[in-house]
């Protein structure tokens, strides 16, 4: 995702590049290296907070300690199987799906 913001530098120096491409290109790069801190960020934070969530469960309701090391990271690939399941689904079965009725769980 990010480019590398060294290189394209050493490479502008190099040349003496100036001009409104080189400047647009030094904010696409940099533009693109901050998107890429947030979104390592966000994934570390989602990681970090399944893997102390499912610890901290683990020992509030005292499950065995093989539970409270391993479940976190048991969980953690689940959203992408699951993604790459329906995916896979959907273009198997596509064109044979029938209307289905929804139904709707109401609180009693």
């Amino acid at each position: 995702m990010a480019t590398a913001p060294g290189a394209i530098l050493a490479i502008l120096h190099e040349y003496r590049a100036r001009g409104p491409f080189t400047q647009r290109l030094l904010g696409v790069i940099a533009i693109d290296d901050a998107l890429a801190l947030v979104v390592y960020g966000l994934l570390l934070s989602r990681f970090g907070g399944k893997l102390f969530g499912t610890w901290l469960a683990a020992r509030l309701t005292k499950s065995p300690a093989p539970v409270r090391k391993y479940l976190g990271l048991a969980l953690l690939p689940q959203a992408g199987v699951s993604i790459g399941l329906i995916l896979n689904a959907e273009s198997f079965f596509a064109g044979e799906a029938k209307p289905t009725k929804t139904f709707h769980l109401r609180h009693f």
